[in-house]
């Protein structure tokens, strides 16, 4: 089993928004989203630094108002967008 595989699952066993860096692998999940998965973020913000990562997380989760459970969410250093994952 690859490791994509193993965290979605862990997850997805958990009950756990994913969040990930890697376009590649949120492209695959958006293409095929499991019914299961909770949520997924991908962040598409420079990891200058994980303060910085910390911060943008903590915006995005209890300041945004943007819902993230059963959403797909891309977020950048100038916008949010929000998908449902129907």
């Amino acid at each position: 089993m690859k490791a994509d595989e193993i965290v979605l699952d862990i997850s997805i066993k958990h009950k756990a928004v994913l969040v990930s860096f890697d376009k590649e692998f949120g492209s695959r999940v958006y293409s095929g989203i499991p019914d299961t998965l909770c949520g997924f973020v991908l962040l598409r913000i420079p990891p200058i630094s994980p303060e910085h990562i910390l911060k943008t997380l903590e915006w995005l989760i209890f300041e945004s108002g943007i819902e993230l459970k059963g959403n797909y969410i891309v977020a950048d250093k100038s916008k949010i967008r929000s998908f449902p994952m129907v």
